[in-house]
């Protein structure tokens, strides 16, 4: 039976927020965490949203995980009811319980009956996080002994630096933010990390081509229809639905053009960084797109080498440590652009590469329209690429978690 420990983040009833989580198996995205505390009329509630996608011993398994707890607003914040419903032990089970007279009512499958009243209240729901905000120094405990402070580290979160807590407790480690938000940890095997606030979110999807489908071609391709599940896809002007078979979209994807006459049009664009700007006065001159973009991309190829982060952080800050993966590598050449009068930025979707399709990043930048270009060569993409988010679109990722999309036809590009 597989199971999962969810961590409850902590806030104080006067700093209430929600925040997203992506869940991992390994360096594959499988699903995502959301954790709210929110006031609501004379309560606070409290709530653990899951949603993963699991394969183990060749079964794909479709986790879910909802709980919402009610805390008086009063102090000591004590329970008031919660509701539950999962199928994470196996089999989905549902309930809900709420505080009368002294009892708990608990209530399932149509019946009612009473069990011990637990002395939850809101302080203790937080867990670790309200010891990480009292300070404390190295291996200093929490009152009730279990949370243990073991170090500290420095992430980039939501585009500045920031110190996170490593914190120890019954065996796992967690990172929590000063002021006492999850940012990171381990349980059961999988890794959860808090997504960027206004950001790409990242895309690491186990997302499988048909086996039939012989390896990626090694070079560019003009056109490629790929087979999806159902699923909302953003509009682009190189790839459009085309047509539903058997419950699947499919999507006809073309190779990125460039017109002959491509400049930008006049753009009054907000200041990029001061070491971002004068490296892109640097490296472009005089030149014009194409130009520009290919040396852009020569620079970022030579220089930012090829390391996995957490995050992405902000240009002036990859521009710092030199390193990074493709969303890293595009969200510099987005802003070497933009300082050079060209609005652009990242967006990400799967590469089809080898035997599946990867995750990838790559920009969009408007020239005499918004194209789509790699940062890899400063060339426009081709149709193994597949756009699936820019900035914050709705996307329902997990119908990818997994899944075979169908390469159905190819041409290459002319040479």
């Amino acid at each position: 039976m597989w199971c999962i420990a969810i961590v409850l983040f902590g806030m104080s009833p006067d700093l209430c927020r929600e925040s997203v989580y992506g869940v991992y198996s390994g360096d594959a995205k499988i699903g995502r965490l959301v954790l709210d505390l929110a006031r609501r009329g004379d309560a606070y509630v409290l709530t653990t949203d899951f949603a993963a996608v699991l394969t183990t011993e060749g079964r794909r398994l479709d986790l879910r995980f909802r709980e919402e707890k009610s805390f008086d607003a009063r102090a000591p914040h004590r329970l008031v009811r919660m509701t539950h419903a999962s199928n994470l032990a196996g089999a989905p089970t549902q309930w809900r319980a709420e505080v009368d007279a002294g009892r708990l009512l608990v209530t399932k499958d149509g019946r009612t009956a009473a069990a011990p009243l637990p002395g939850l209240t809101l302080d203790a729901a937080l867990g670790p996080a309200l010891f990480v905000r009292t300070r404390p120094a190295a291996g200093a405990r929490s009152a009730d002994g279990r949370a243990r402070l073991v170090g500290r580290e420095r992430r980039f979160v939501d585009g500045t630096l920031a110190d996170t807590f490593v914190i120890e407790e019954d065996g796992e480690r967690s990172e929590y933010l000063a002021h006492g938000e999850l940012f990171s940890g381990s349980f059961a095997g999988l890794r959860v990390v808090k997504e960027p606030r206004g950001r790409v979110p990242e895309i690491a999807l186990a997302t499988r081509v048909a086996a039939t489908t012989p390896a990626a071609p090694a070079a560019a391709l003009a056109r490629a229809v790929y087979a999806f599940p159902d699923m909302r896809l953003p509009a682009t002007s190189r790839q459009k639905i085309a047509g539903r078979v058997n419950g699947q979209i499919l999507l006809d994807v073309r190779a990125e053009n460039l017109p002959a006459d491509c400049a930008a049009p006049p753009a009054a664009l907000p200041g990029e960084p001061p070491e971002v700007a004068a490296l892109a006065a640097k490296l472009a001159r005089d030149l014009a797109p194409p130009a520009a973009l290919e040396a852009f991309a020569a620079w970022i190829g030579a220089n930012i080498a090829a390391k996995d982060l957490d995050v992405t952080p902000p240009a002036a800050a990859i521009l710092a440590l030199r390193a990074g993966d493709c969303s890293e590598r595009a969200e510099l050449f987005a802003a070497l652009c933009r300082a050079r009068d060209m609005p652009a930025r990242r967006v990400a979707g799967l590469l089809w590469q080898g035997d599946g399709l990867r995750a990838h990043a790559w920009c969009e930048v408007m020239l005499d329209a918004w194209r789509e270009i790699d940062p890899a060569s400063g060339a426009p993409v081709d149709a193994r690429c597949i756009l699936l988010s820019r900035g914050q679109e709705p996307l329902d990722l997990l119908a990818l978690l997994d899944r075979i999309v169908r390469v159905t036809s190819w041409t290459p590009a002319e040479p």
